[in-house]
């Protein structure tokens, strides 16, 4: 009887043990980034991707073709932009047809937004940019996604 009791109180111990331990690999999991992607057309033949990290916003690469001389924006310009102070950083990547052109916001303090970074194309060539969401060396990137300079 008590060689019975004994087993039984092993195989619950085992149970609870592998529940534990199947409970910290599902906290190790829902720790690792849920990333989705989202193209923003705006009507000044400009764009953004939008990074989303379990399902909240996490930041935006986005292309600014023509200038804005009223709010001091460039043009033919990248920008990433980073809101939350949550660890990742946001890195904007433009595939220019002839270079590429990349920002981010890697080591500074969130919410912040890169610089600008610039560079005179030819109007109505083709440009690509994606966003990565960074941290140490884990990158997650989007697909790349075309506009017009």
């Amino acid at each position: 009887m008590k060689t019975e009791n004994r087993a039984a109180v092993l195989a619950a111990a085992g149970a609870l043990l592998m529940g534990g331990t199947l409970s910290g690999a599902t906290a190790a999991q829902a720790a690792e980034p849920s990333v989705t992607y989202k193209f923003q057309d705006d009507p000044r033949k400009s764009f953004g991707v939008v990074v989303y990290n379990h399902g909240r916003y996490a930041g935006m690469a986005y292309w600014q073709a023509d200038p804005i001389p009223a709010q001091d924006v460039p043009g033919d310009a990248i920008q990433a932009v980073d809101p939350l102070a949550d660890g990742w950083g946001v890195e904007a990547i433009l595939d220019t047809g002839g270079g590429y052109r990349t920002v981010s916001t890697r080591g500074h303090d969130s919410p912040y937004l890169s610089p600008y970074k610039t560079g005179d194309l030819t109007e109505g060539s083709t440009v690509r940019l994606r966003v990565c969401l960074v941290k140490g060396l884990n990158s997650y990137c989007s697909p790349y996604y075309s506009g017009k300079a």
